[in-house]
Order: structure tokens, then C-alpha cells, then sequence
């Protein structure tokens, strides 16, 4: 038991020199995961508008979220990390880590889940195509 509870405390000590790296890390994992619907409800949401006008809401729109949200909100999920004591710091990463795995589409189902909502966003001509092609026989001229 000593022995396990000397591996987590070192353990701690490494993840409490890099929480920063482990924050940015687990919001960039959460925005890849849950980007695609932020920008399916964008697209949603102002899909109606001028093309000019769309792409310059879409690149402020992904400045903001995107962008400041990494860099304002890394520093604070660091701040709640480093509240947890040597005992408790590693296990709580692994558990995050593990939950943010758990959230991704299985690799059996191909574009499923998450990844779903970002193929429907493309244009018609470029999404995969999920049925096979059916082709109607030639009426014989017989």
C-alpha cells in the first residue's frame, strides 16, 4: 500500500510542474471533441446571411471561442488543478483524461457521434457518402 501511495504522490509531483501543459491539453481535447456542434449551431444560426458577412462572423466567432477561450481558460482549470493535495492531484487527471477519451466516437462506426454533425455541415458534394450507389439498368432496345 506504501508502495502505491508513494507512485501517486510522485505522480502528483510531476503533474503539479506541468499543469499548465495538462490544462491546455485537456481544453483542446474538449474543443476538438465539441467543436463541430459549436460550429453546426454557427452555421445554423447564421446560415441565412450574406456570404461576406457569415465568414467574417465565423472567423470572430472562432477567434473568441476558440481562441480565448484557450488561452483565458487554461490558466484557470491549472488554478483548480493545483488545489488538490499530492494525494489526490494524479488520480483526478487520470479520471479527467479518461472521461475525455470516453467521449469520443467508437473507430467500429466510422464517422459517428460528434464527427456526424461535422460531415452534415459540409456542402452536398463533398460529404462521404454512407449508401452505395444504385444503378438502374438500361431498358434494352430489343
Amino acid at each position: 500500500m506504501d508502495m502505491f501511495l508513494d507512485l501517486i504522490i510522485s505522480l502528483s509531483r510531476w503533474c503539479r510542474g506541468h499543469l499548465s501543459e495538462i490544462a491546455l491539453a485537456l481544453l483542446a481535447t474538449l474543443l476538438v471533441l465539441f467543436g463541430p456542434h459549436l460550429n453546426a449551431w454557427l452555421q445554423r444560426t447564421i446560415g441565412g446571411l450574406n456570404f461576406v458577412l457569415r465568414t467574417l462572423l465565423f472567423v470572430v466567432f472562432c477567434a473568441l471561442v476558440y481562441g480565448f477561450g484557450l488561452v483565458f481558460t487554461s490558466p484557470w482549470l491549472a488554478q483548480g488543478l493545483a488545489y488538490f493535495n499530492n494525494y489526490t492531484l494524479a488520480p483526478v487527471v487520470l479520471v479527467a483524461f479518461l472521461a475525455v477519451a470516453t467521449q469520443r466516437p467508437s473507430a467500429r462506426s466510422g464517422l459517428s457521434g460528434v464527427y456526424n454533425s461535422a460531415a452534415n455541415c459540409l456542402p452536398k458534394e463533398f460529404r462521404l457518402s454512407t449508401s452505395t450507389p444504385t444503378v438502374k439498368p438500361k431498358a434494352s432496345a430489343a
